[in-house]
């Protein structure tokens, strides 16, 4: 990914003439290059940094990993932060229990995870998120009610794809159809 980025800048092009789909173009690259060396960092630090009361297998983190495209994907801005706080509260609270209270105290409107959340949303933008968070809080809530003998790898990857499955609110002229 580092040498398409270096090729992009130093080869000259077609389309150089319009400058506004270059610097596009160009954002869309260094964004790309961006995710790989975040991979790249996150397989070599959850190597080194494995937690001692983890209690999934490392399926669930290959899993994870396969996944990160798709996270890092996500549109808006606002809905990948999201989705990736609601992630690392999951890592957090469920996947390592011993540490922390009970992650379902937190899952109140008023909790640990919608302040954590709310935080994430431009002040102007919160009312019309609210509703989004609402929504995950209330998911999480019923997926940690699953009888604990229950709570397999399958289970913890179902927690990751609870915000993912939730749609971004409509607005600013925005349609849904159906399709």
């Amino acid at each position: 990914m580092t040498r398409l980025a270096w090729i992009f800048d130093s080869w000259p092009r077609r389309w150089e003439g319009d400058s506004a789909r270059a610097a596009q173009l160009r954002r869309v690259v260094r964004q790309l290059a961006a995710d790989q060396r975040f991979l790249a960092w996150r397989s070599t630090e959850s190597r080194r940094l494995r937690p001692p009361g983890r209690r999934t297998s490392a399926s669930v983190g290959r899993w994870y990993t396969a996944m990160a495209p798709l996270w890092l994907r996500l549109e808006p801005e606002v809905r990948r932060q999201l989705v990736l706080q609601t992630h690392v509260w999951i890592i957090e609270r469920v996947q390592a229990p011993d540490t922390c209270r009970l992650p379902a105290d937190d899952l109140s409107p008023d909790g640990a995870l919608a302040h954590r959340l709310e935080r994430l949303v431009p002040p102007g933008e919160r009312a019309r998120w609210r509703p989004w968070i609402d929504v995950v809080l209330a998911k999480l809530g019923r997926a940690l009610e699953c009888a604990p003998e229950r709570r397999d790898r399958r289970w913890v990857r179902s927690l990751f794809l609870v915000a993912y499955y939730v749609p971004p609110p409509v607005g600013h002229g925005a349609i849904l159809r159906a399709l």
